[in-house]
């Protein structure tokens, strides 16, 4: 193999003196610029380029108080975007230590600043831009007849690299919760991401490093949702429409497909609805479970429309959902190595309870649909290498449960809990759920229903 770019000895710092002002303390940010424009690379290029410190640590103690060790993000050794938000930030997490010159280039006043903002929210974007300009850096100063030579071994790298992963053995770095739950690689869809358990949901995943696109019909609520809680590191963004119908489904997709041309890593078919007005019990009584006119006479003041209505945001709108974006899917796939994009269907323990969902008939049997659903999509999904979860929670406050959200577009719920934990599902519950299924430590799963429900399924009589 012949060594092109790099140099041989990497475990000893370049001696005093031989590094450009660009470099070490002092260091000058157009010094920098001016070296990589001499070369052919615009600043946009050299900072994909740097990109490459996510994985990176010190090899030897540096002039400006870097030690043996230093990394210079939170996750060392993992091929993912937080290098960029650290070292734009005015408080790097504990143990991460910056270069002066990477300071200096991730000042946000500037081309290379604003493309670290970019790649922050953006990581497949990241990930194509790297990919090119690291190629360009790859044969520089080659003559193009020798380039023209050369054989693309892709191929032979990625099965050495897929050897290398299937013996399964890891470091510490690579079991700390950082790395198994972290989500700034990821691109996300949350559909009824601006409230409820879809707001949990995209909260846990901005909360950790993902850039998330929430859907809703309610422009109000989009807004509000950005506004509250679009704090980072991660990024939320307004996807207005309705997933209730296939061709509100294909317009999304294809919305998407012009703002992330890279792909996405996640959906997740939360959006949902309950139409049993006429038969729950909370508002309506439950008549005489002993008495068969009365049953009857009960559950027949429900209308046809309730059940098509149900079904068809419940079932068919996830189904069309699943199917637009699976090349999305696909695509975003590969561009995380080692990763592979999931579908996560949020679906309901009514779907598995053998009672009658305290008179809501059509929610509960279009909750089962939807799990059958999701099984069906995994086995249909498999060789496409994108998987297939269901999220089925209990009793959470939404605005489904609770009939309305505050102006933080949260709901509260005043109810006593039957199951063992004694409470309601609290934001914490679903956001641990969501991150389990959805960062690297999750790519082991498929086709698995999580049961976030204090153990409700436990003492209710249910099917798993």
């Amino acid at each position: 193999m012949i060594q092109v770019v790099g140099r041989k000895d990497n475990s000893n710092a370049t001696p005093d003196g031989l590094l450009p002002q660009a470099f070490g303390q002092g260091a000058d940010y157009q010094t920098l610029i001016d070296l990589w424009a001499d070369k052919g690379f615009s600043p946009r290029e050299l900072a994909a380029l740097i990109g490459a410190h996510s994985t990176s640590r010190a090899f030897a103690q540096q002039q400006n108080g870097i030690p043996t060790g230093g990394q210079q993000d939170s996750t060392p050794r993992v091929w993912d975007v937080k290098y960029y938000s650290q070292t734009q930030s005015q408080s790097p997490p504990r143990g991460v230590y910056r270069f002066q010159s990477d300071v200096n280039l991730a000042n946000p006043e500037t081309e290379t600043g604003k493309a670290f903002s970019d790649f922050a929210r953006n990581p497949g974007t990241w990930a194509a831009e790297f990919s090119a300009a690291f190629y360009k850096l790859s044969i520089a100063g080659i003559s193009e007849d020798v380039v023209a030579g050369l054989i693309d071994c892709t191929a032979v790298v990625h099965t050495i690299q897929k050897a290398t992963m299937a013996s399964g053995k890891a470091n510490n770095d690579q079991v700390k919760a950082s790395n198994l739950f972290d989500c700034s690689f990821l691109t996300a869809v949350v559909t009824g991401g601006a409230t409820g358990i879809g707001l949990m949901i995209t909260q846990a995943l901005v909360a950790n490093g993902a850039k998330v696109y929430i859907t809703s019909r309610r422009q109000e609520v989009l807004d509000n949702a950005i506004k509250l809680y679009n704090t980072g590191p991660g990024s939320i963004h307004a996807l207005p429409g309705d997933v209730s119908s296939k061709d509100g489904c294909m317009k999304l997709a294809e919305e998407m497909k012009q703002k992330e041309p890279n792909g996405i890593q996640l959906l997740v078919n939360n959006a949902g609805i309950a139409r049993d007005d006429n038969t729950k019990f909370s508002t309506n009584g439950q008549p005489d479970m002993t008495d068969p006119e009365a049953i009857s006479q009960h559950f027949l003041k429900s209308e046809e429309k309730q059940w098509m209505d149900t079904f068809q945001t419940n079932v068919m709108g996830q189904y069309f959902m699943s199917m637009a974006f699976l090349p999305l899917l696909a695509k975003g796939r590969e561009v995380v190595p080692g990763y592979s994009s999931s579908v996560v269907n949020v679906s309901s323990i009514s779907g598995q309870m053998k009672g009658s969902s305290m008179g809501q008939f059509a929610y509960a049997t279009s909750k089962g649909a939807f799990t059958h659903l999701s099984r069906m999509l995994g086995t249909t999904f498999a060789q496409s290498k994108v998987r297939v979860n269901v999220i089925a929670p209990g009793v959470f406050p939404s605005e489904m449960t609770t009939g309305g959200s505050n102006d933080q577009n949260k709901s509260e719920m005043d109810m006593a809990s039957a199951n063992p934990a004694g409470r309601k599902g609290h934001d914490t519950d679903m956001a641990a759920t969501i991150l389990m299924l959805a960062g690297r430590g999750g790519t082991f799963y498929n086709e698995q229903i999580m049961y976030p429900d204090g153990g409700n399924t436990l003492v209710q009589a249910a099917f798993k």
